[in-house]
């Protein structure tokens, strides 16, 4: 059975959860069960890529294609930089401070155009401000299908953190509009409302073993 085609779109910044998930994905790569062929940040810190960078370097897999937002301003203020910031700036990684890291965007773009047709999984656990973003992308060189068409064609299902019954929920409330947007598109979509970093491993690894059975 083939491995699941994953990305990864993090908000990792003023805590290590979504650093726990990430190594949950290395993990799971290591025993077989996926390929991460990507991970994007979606927020506005300089210091996101490089952290993502530095945890793909510890598991030795330094080529993994790392975007960014390049928008300016969101959640981008101290309190939001606490862990990648100290991550990005101590452990080895190609974007220190925040240079030089290709756009979100192209990222997915590139990573999806190079996809067979229904195959990838893409994993939210963040603002859904990346993925809103790719739908309004032109064709490019990396395929002739713009946005919206490209996530029809290369996108075989979508794993949101997000959501919530009692309340605002973090991820959704940051870009509503974002999260509106994805959720209409009608992709296979499963939501997740989760807070506890161990919560959050425990479910990604759930849902990927799953997924390689079905």
């Amino acid at each position: 059975m083939n491995k699941i085609n994953l990305i990864l779109d993090t908000d990792i910044g003023p805590d290590c959860d979504d650093a726990g998930a990430l190594a949950c994905v290395h993990s799971l790569q290591t025993t077989g069960l996926c390929l991460l062929l990507a991970v994007t940040h979606c927020t506005s810190s300089p210091y996101g890529a490089g952290c993502i960078d530095a945890i793909n370097r510890w598991y030795a897999r330094g080529s993994i294609p790392v975007g960014t937002l390049k928008e300016q301003g969101f959640l981008c203020l101290p309190e939001h930089m606490k862990y990648n910031r100290t991550i990005a700036q101590n452990y080895p990684n190609r974007y220190t401070a925040g240079e030089g890291v290709p756009d979100a965007s192209d990222i997915l773009r590139e990573t999806r155009g190079r996809a067979e047709d229904g195959s990838v999984v893409v994993c939210a656990i963040g603002p859904l401000v990346n993925l809103s973003n790719l739908l309004h992308t032109a064709p490019d060189g990396h395929s002739p299908l713009n946005g919206l068409e490209l996530v029809r064609a290369k996108v075989k299902r979508l794993v949101v953190m997000g959501g919530g019954w009692k309340g605002p929920e973090w991820n959704f409330q940051m870009q509503p509009k974002a999260a509106i947007v994805i959720l209409l598109l009608g992709i296979m979509c499963a939501i997740f409302h989760v807070c506890h970093p161990i919560q959050q491993f425990i479910l990604m690894q759930t849902y990927i073993r799953i997924s390689y059975i079905i």
